[in-house]
């Protein structure tokens, strides 16, 4: 079964204590195995496969509020040379008129700031009306877009 890859952002965590911070925040129906190969880089083997689509399509993950990427497995990775050049985000839009609480806008207004990737549910549903948040997938090789002009705002 295949599983994935997983780096903690700019927080490097011991083997024990991110095996247990992962348990605790990913809630999985069932186990999984996890082996450091070394520079911050672990590999996870779910036993079910709901649980590998649940880890990679869930919200992006945080630990200490730094963002785990994971990514599919790969035979060929090595650590020592691999860099994280993506990763998955949520971006707020706060203040907007519920006007642009639209899918197809928020999408197209978080297009400026990475890769869209969903928006979040709350959002969709218009149920939650202070900011709009979708998650976008992010260049880490390229400046980071920290806002967005749209109608005479900021």
């Amino acid at each position: 079964m295949a599983g994935c890859i997983i780096k903690l952002l700019a927080k490097s965590l011991g083997y024990n204590f991110m095996r247990e911070k992962l348990r605790r925040l990913w809630k999985l129906k069932a186990g999984f195995e996890m082996l450091d190969i070394g520079n911050s880089f672990f590999t996870i083997k779910f036993d079910i496969e709901e649980d590998r689509i649940k880890v990679n399509q869930e919200d992006p993950w945080m630990i200490f509020d730094h963002y785990l990427t994971v990514r599919a497995w790969s035979g060929d990775l090595i650590s020592q040379e691999a860099k994280i050049d993506t990763t998955m985000v949520c971006i707020s839009f706060p203040g907007l008129y519920l006007f642009y609480y639209d899918e197809s806008i928020i999408l197209a207004m978080a297009a400026t700031v990475g890769k869209p990737i969903k928006v979040d549910t709350n959002t969709k549903d218009v149920r939650r009306g202070r900011f709009a948040r979708v998650c976008v997938e992010v260049d880490l090789t390229k400046p980071v877009v920290g806002r967005v002009w749209m109608k005479n705002y900021w």
